[in-house]
């Protein structure tokens, strides 16, 4: 098995300016979702601010085989941190997210999350859009990495307003 050959700079100026378009071009795909997810976060309302320093503080009691007890805790975790303005399964239209926050703000809770999960979350981002101003995911004990990075990188490309919360 052949050994990966790596670039020297300075050995040879062709082979420089090669290795720096082929950095640059990687470079450009990411700073590209990086500048979306900051202009993401800058447009955030102060209630959204809350609800997501509150979710990245709340640690689930233990692991649980299905996702009502994750809904359920963390339902109980966020009326304490924000108040009444937490509710469980508002129905507007055909849409009925998980938890849903001072009535605009709708919160999609998977866990286990299995490869199936992920994918209807991208059909639930466009439902929800119609109905609430703000969608938040919260997912529990991915079960495949490989998938989530790729199910990850395609949400933050296309859904850049999406926070996304891993437990």
């Amino acid at each position: 098995m052949a050994s990966k050959k790596h670039h020297r700079w300075g050995v040879d100026p062709t082979a420089d300016i090669l290795k720096g378009g082929e950095v640059v071009a990687k470079g450009i795909g990411k700073l590209g979702a990086l500048v979306k997810q900051r202009a993401a976060a800058r447009r955030m309302p102060e209630s959204l601010h809350r609800l997501a320093a509150a979710i990245e503080e709340f640690r689930p009691a233990r692991n649980y085989g299905y996702e009502f007890p994750y809904q359920v805790e963390l339902t109980g975790f966020l009326k304490a941190r924000l108040g009444g303005s937490v509710t469980i399964e508002e129905q507007r239209g055909r849409s009925r997210p998980d938890i849903v926050v001072d009535r605009v703000i709708a919160i999609e809770i998977k866990g286990p999350t299995s490869n199936h999960q992920l994918d209807t979350i991208a059909d639930k981002a466009v439902r929800y859009g119609q109905h609430f101003k703000s969608l938040v995911c919260v997912l529990f004990d991915v079960l495949d990495e490989v998938r989530y990075q790729e199910w990850l990188a395609g949400m933050k490309d296309k859904f850049p307003d999406i926070l996304i919360f891993r437990k």
